[in-house]
């Protein structure tokens, strides 16, 4: 299983959350932070491309590494 979410403030700057998640029970609670990848990842293991219509750099600043945010 996998989710992207992409947030975009106000001023047009954006932030990815990517996870990859097995398709098992998970305990309660749960450390979601543990799933967090990077967008590449999430492509290179389905074949897709999830923001075709970013720049290159806008890319490559948000899809090369698992995020911060969480």
């Amino acid at each position: 299983l996998y989710k992207i979410m992409l947030a975009q403030d106000e001023a047009g700057n954006a932030e990815v959350l990517a996870f990859i998640a097995e398709n098992r029970a998970y305990p309660s609670p749960f450390d979601f932070s543990t799933l967090l990848e990077s967008v590449d990842e999430v492509e290179r293991l389905t074949g897709l491309n999830f923001f075709p219509e970013l720049s290159a750099e806008e890319e490559r600043r948000l899809e090369t590494k698992a995020s911060a945010l969480w």
